[in-house]
């Protein structure tokens, strides 16, 4: 794995978790798009397994 590859996962992460907080806010409702930000960050950070140079 290269440092582009980490990069990419470290994104997604960072992606998952602002989901994450958003979903667990009472305050924000924004009728499911939270689930489509979890999932787009789990979508990055698996496309930095393949990412290559």
């Amino acid at each position: 794995m290269n440092l582009i590859g980490l990069k990419r996962m470290i994104l997604g992460l960072q992606i998952m978790l602002l989901g994450g907080f958003i979903m667990i806010d009472p305050s924000s409702s924004l009728g499911g798009i939270e689930f489509g930000i979890v999932i787009v960050g789990l979508i990055v950070g698996v496309s930095g397994y393949g990412k290559d140079d």
